[in-house]
């Protein structure tokens, strides 16, 4: 990452309140279960700084989670090269926010692990385990590099808010990750452009 695109995201970076909101806002939406997941483009208002997705994508929970980061990878490009173009927009994308549904083992260290579920867990089968928890996740990242997640049990006492997640990784958060690395590199591409319209901040 260049200096440029330093300075673009330090421009342009939404405040945290922003978007932990969404995020919450995204989760308390979710209210019908065995439903589509969903891919958000989030903008920030250029007048009030108000964050709010700007595109939304529903994804078939059929589709397979290795294929998540090269369909929000082809979305946010697709989105990054109309807004990028146009001096009308009265946002500024800021982020993408991730809305899915999957289960989680609970476990701790006086109760690890069976190999049976350990095996489940490689399989992607962890539904299969009597112990499982089924959740609604939201994930949502900004080019600064900083990830939020928030999450609620189907059943259950999980419910919990907003929360930036230092060091996350995985498939989804990681495909999240390199999806919103491409939102300052277009702006500042737009801005070079010969054929580039003036335009104002963002």
């Amino acid at each position: 990452m260049d200096t440029h695109e330093l300075q673009w995201i330090g421009e342009h970076a939404p405040a945290a309140a922003e978007m932990a909101a969404v995020v919450d806002k995204a989760l308390a939406a979710h209210t019908q279960w065995d439903s589509l997941h969903h891919f958000m483009v989030l903008g920030a208002d250029k007048t009030t700084g108000r964050v709010s997705p700007i595109e939304i994508a529903a994804i078939h929970t059929a589709m397979r989670p290795e294929l998540y980061p090269t369909l929000m990878d082809r979305l946010m490009r697709t989105h990054l090269a109309t807004i990028t173009n146009t001096n009308t927009s009265t946002h500024t994308t800021v982020g993408a926010l991730l809305q899915i549904e999957g289960h989680m083992v609970v476990h701790s260290p006086a109760d690890p692990l069976t190999l049976g579920e350990q095996a489940a867990i490689e399989r992607r089968e962890m539904k299969t385990v009597d112990r499982s928890v089924e959740l609604a996740v939201v994930y949502a990242a900004d080019p600064g590099g900083r990830m939020w997640m928030a999450r609620k049990a189907r059943e259950g006492d999980i419910n919990e808010p907003a929360a930036i997640v230092a060091n996350y990784s995985g498939g989804f958060a990681d495909g999240l990750r390199r999806c919103v690395d491409l939102i300052a590199p277009a702006y500042l591409a737009a801005q070079r452009s010969p054929w580039a319209r003036p335009k104002g901040r963002g």
